[in-house]
């Protein structure tokens, strides 16, 4: 398809292919086409006529139209759609206009809080979109006997006229924000001389010129704009112009200092980088790339993965309204603990108590428009699925991952590094420049020039490696570069580099830190061997307790660059010296006992945090610092494994839930040690066991471990355990059928809290008592006793709101809603969902906005607003399936058989029923009574719409279906048409 260019600013013409179009028989054939161009949409042939000939009659109006037209189609055949009664623009994609890319940078602009850009983006689209401004909207144009034509060309013209004004003011304040006087001043003149009664302008430039040192011109600039009123207008300026024009005499404008650098925080890396221009401009053409969300600098290890994607992200700052911000991933243990990386680095602290640290981190960063970058990725790629949790729930979210090894998804964009360039006998290549570099830092006589045949060989033995070529340099202290090239010709060491297994990889380093570990005193070996024990950071007080030092050793060991620290009390040994220095330990036999000093430490850790009773978020805070102490047992026998575990069930089971990790691994862990446990450790281990069960959907074990746990926490006088063993029961027997039962724990649980004072103080137990009012309200509903489930709804309402619990008052919300709806209330209904949904809004928790949304979805359907049901189902779903809420998938999945019922889709209908079956057995959730009735109707719907034995073939279809293969089809639905978008 040809390129077609229209331009409508200033001079008037068509361009086809770089050639202007000047074969038309009238300016009306170009004024016709640019109308149908800015008028996207089938426009009937008498409408035109009267527009363009609304002085002529009707008939040679039309006679005129045929004329035009097909002089136009002429060249441009292939962009109209020309039907007897109508013409439009076809192929627009193909064509460039003007004023279309002018609005469409000022649109974008605009509404950039969808579209969240940097400054010196919105400077750069500003500029772009005013300089094609290059005149008024179609001058010249000559539309004889189209008064109605001329009034919308007149008003079209003042329109983008006071864009472009606007556009050219904005861009004066990015100047000034951004210290570019002289190019503002330019920007002002030029506005000025279009709107010479704009003072808002006048007073922009006079500061405008202050800034730029230049007050004698703000004062002419005054003058002249004194001297324009009184003569035009016989008026003076106004007070602010007046009052602002004193001050610059005065000189009492106060300068503006420097624009302030946008946020980040980036690593400060030691030594002098070579950037290869290739490479950056790679990477920085990717990210400049909007469909590249996600891109991996793939390489080998010592690479430069680290140093390039650094430096990249330094030059880049200014592209990111929100700011770029560097992840080091290196030391983490798992992939689990990602999130809390990138949460430490953004400094980012949750507010909600009731809402995962998680969750927090994606609201906080949904609207952010920010380059995170995440370096060395390859050892925690099982966190690949939370990278796309980011990128689909963040949508102005950048990543820039570094990475051995790619992370295999959809998303993401590959960017391959190899070692440097090291071209013989030439001393400006990258990788011969990093070599001098890091040799003159350790041997300041060191000399290129003498040593330049050598120094490009060791490049070559290592292949342009940067970290082979910074181990190389690392001897000069002690060896000639001859020497060297021998050293490496004789022992590959050094090319272990490119090799897989990681022990091999870092041979050459392990021999730096050999020579480092011989510079040591005895009691420095001792404390980093004691060190070692730790898997990751640590702090203080542990380090006082297992390797027996104190704080001026530690910053004797940070400062031979032996222990990090990030400034925040926690410190850490670099993963290879740490294994190196637990090699060491393990050859005096040092290991042993400084494994049991770290189990010690931290069995008393574990016991001091759960008889703290701390508010959930600060216990889980604590847990984020320590886990990966508390999670290192493996060394252990089985028999003392299964006693750690059931010391870790005092704090760890609603750890993993809230941050969602190792759930089904904490459910194996508590299976396998329960034989093991007696007394109050049982009946603990017994109720968060059956906890983690129902997340897991093992709703009969979890009822039997729960009982247990309820018969031995009366036993042991526990009522807070108690309490939680009966506000897990109550859930188990409440999905499982058993209402009664259900009723009776909740009775219990408020029972237990007005007879026992002490608890009452107890923040976490307040909260889990107050909603029992909200429980035994949905007990009576599912029960079908809508009255005693309305007033038991009203008083956990009061309750939740008399205790200022957020969550708990959306929570009675909702449930007063689905009252609503099951008395057929359903405006009242939409009522209490919309407000539970907006408290979901307010305090960021996803998982009840899920719940709140599919519910809301269902009062549009019983209003019969079956396409607003069924757009809202659709998102509930999806949302549901990325947090794995298998319940909210299953309600959603049973109400959009109903609702594809009722748009007349009965097979879809039937499979959704089949996917939600399976899943029904699955959860072993049973049908509630009030379902019941609900559940036939269908039936007897879907019986009637398709057959007996159709309906059970495509059900058997149904239960085939994955979430995702569910997804796709309903993003694929096609919707009958309702004129009013109701049945």
């Amino acid at each position: 398809m040809p390129k077609l260019q229209v331009f409508t600013f200033g001079t008037l013409s068509l361009k086809l292919d770089d050639e202007t179009l000047t074969d038309f028989v009238s300016q009306k054939t170009v004024a016709l086409f640019i109308y149908l161009l800015l008028h996207p949409r089938e426009l009937p042939r008498d409408v035109l006529a009267e527009l363009f000939w609304s002085e002529t009659t009707g008939e040679q109006a039309l006679k005129n139209l045929r004329t035009v037209l097909s002089n136009l189609q002429k060249r441009l055949s292939d962009y109209l759609e020309v039907t007897r009664q109508s013409i439009s623009i076809c192929q627009s994609d193909a064509i460039w206009c003007d004023a279309q890319v002018f609005e469409a940078q000022l649109d974008f602009l605009d509404d950039r809080h969808k579209h969240p850009i940097s400054p010196t983006r919105q400077r750069q689209k500003l500029t772009e979109a005013v300089g094609l401004y290059q005149g008024d909207f179609l001058m010249g144009l000559k539309t004889d006997n189209a008064p109605q034509l001329d009034q919308w060309v007149s008003l079209e013209r003042e329109r983008l006229q006071r864009r472009f004004t606007q556009a050219l003011y904005q861009l004066m304040t990015l100047c000034v924000a951004q210290g570019d006087f002289a190019a503002g001043l330019e920007t002002g003149q030029r506005l000025i001389s279009l709107e010479p009664f704009w003072e808002d302008a006048y007073r922009l430039q006079m500061n405008l010129y202050v800034q730029a040192g230049n007050r004698t011109a703000a004062v002419q600039l005054y003058d002249s704009l004194y001297d324009l009123l009184q003569t035009e207008l016989d008026t003076e300026p106004e007070q602010e112009t007046i009052d602002l024009v004193e001050r610059i005499k005065n000189n009492q404008v106060r300068l503006l200092p420097s624009p302030q650098t946008l946020p980040n925080k980036l690593p400060n890396f030691s030594g002098h980088y070579i950037p290869v221009p290739k490479l950056v401009e790679g990477v920085e053409a990717w990210l400049d790339d909007p469909h590249c969300r996600l891109l991996t600098v793939l390489g080998i290890g010592g690479v430069g993965k680290t140093r390039l994607a650094h430096y990249v992200a330094q030059r880049r700052i200014p592209e990111y309204r929100d700011g770029v911000f560097f992840v080091a991933l290196e030391s983490l243990t798992g992939p689990e603990f990602v999130p809390q990386a990138v949460i430490n680095v953004l400094n980012f602290a949750r507010v909600d108590e009731m809402q995962t640290q998680q969750d927090a981190l994606l609201d906080d960063l949904r609207e952010k428009h920010m380059l995170l970058v995440l370096d060395n990725f390859e050892h925690v790629l099982a966190a690949a699925d939370w990278v796309v949790q980011l990128l689909n729930e963040c949508p102005y979210l950048q990543i820039l991952v570094t990475s051995r090894e790619q992370l295999h998804l959809a998303e993401e964009h590959i960017f391959t590094i190899t070692g440097l360039p090291f071209a013989q006998h030439n001393e400006t290549a990258p990788a011969i420049q990093l070599f001098a570099s890091a040799a003159s830092r350790i041997n300041p006589a060191f000399d290129l020039q003498q040593t330049l045949p050598m120094v490009a060989r060791i490049c070559q033995l290592v292949e342009g490696l940067p970290l082979g070529i910074l181990i190389a340099a690392g001897w000069v202290q002690f060896l000639t570069p001859e020497q060297i090239v021998q050293r490496i010709e004789d022992n590959l060491d050094f090319l272990a580099l490119t090799r897989r297994d990681l022990p091999d990889r870092h041979q050459g380093i392990m021999a730096l830190l050999n020579s480092t570990w011989e510079t040591l005193s005895q009691a420095e070996r001792d404390i980093l061997m004691a060190l070692a024990v730790f898997p990751s950071h640590f702090d203080l007080e542990a380090a006082m307790a297992i390797a027996s030092t104190h704080l001026s050793t530690l910053i004797s060991l940070v400062s031979k660059s032996l222990v990090s620290t990030d400034g925040s009390g926690r410190y850490q040994l670099h993963e290879l010296l740490r294994r190196f220095t637990f090699q060491k330990a393990a050859e005096v036999g040092g290991v042993e006992a400084a494994r049991q000093a770290h189990h010690t430490y931290y069995q008393r850790w574990i016991d001091e945090l759960h008889a703290a009773y701390l508010p959930s978020h600060e216990q889980f805070a604590a847990i984020d610092r320590e886990y990966h102490n508390l999670w290192y047992f493996d060394w252990l026998n089985r028999e003392a494994q299964y006693q750690y575990i059931l010391h870790l069930a005092k704090i760890l089971p609603d750890y993993w839930i809230a941050r969602g990790i190792h759930v089904q691994e904490g459910v194996e862990l508590l299976r396998q040690a329960l034989p093991s446990a007696s007394g109050w450790l049982r009946a603990n281990a017994c109720v968060r066991f059956g906890r983690l069960l129902t997340q897991t959907g093992e709703f009969q074990e979890a009822r039997k471990v729960l009982e247990e746990g309820l018969v031995l926490s009366q036993q042991a006088g526990d009522y807070i355990l108690e309490a939680l063993a009966l506000s897990e029961l109550k859930r188990v027997v409440s999905e499982l059928g058993d209402l009664a039962l259900a009723q009776e724990h909740l009775l219990k649980m408020v029972e237990l809290y007005n007879s026992h004072a002490p608890i009452q103080d107890i923040v976490a137990l307040r909260e889990i008592f107050s909603r029992a009012y909200t429980n035994l309200s949905v007990v009576y509903l599912q029960s079908g006793k809508l009255e005693e489930a309305k007033q038991y709804g009203h008083l956990g309402l009061q309750k939740h709101r008399e205790a200022k619990d957020r969550v708990g008052e959306a929570l009675s919300l909702n449930t007063l809603g689905i009252i609503a709806l099951d008395q057929g209330h359903y405006e009242l209904a939409r009522e209490y969902f919309e407000s539970a949904l907006t408290i979901a809004h307010a305090i960021h928790h996803h998982r009840h906005q899920t719940i709140f949304m599919g519910n809301l979805a269902e009062a549009f359907h019983r209003m019969g607003d079956f396409h607003g049901a069924f757009h809202q189902y659709r998102e509930v779903f999806q949302k549901a399936h990325r947090m794995n809420n298998r319940k909210t998938m299953l309600n959603v999945l049973e109400q959009l058989a109903n609702v594809a019922l009722d748009l007349g889709q009965a097979e879809e209908a039937a499979r959704y029923l089949g996917a939600a079956l399976t899943l029904r057995e699955t959860l072993g959730f049973a049908i509630q009574p009030r379902q019941k009735a609900e559940f036939a109707t269908r039936e007897a719907r879907l019986t009637e719409a398709v057959g007996v034995e159709n309906l059970h073939r495509l059900i058997e279809v149904g239960r085939t279906l994955t979430p995702i293969e569910i997804s796709e089809r309903l993003e694929k639905v096609s919707l009958p048409r309702f004129s009013d978008g109701k049945k």
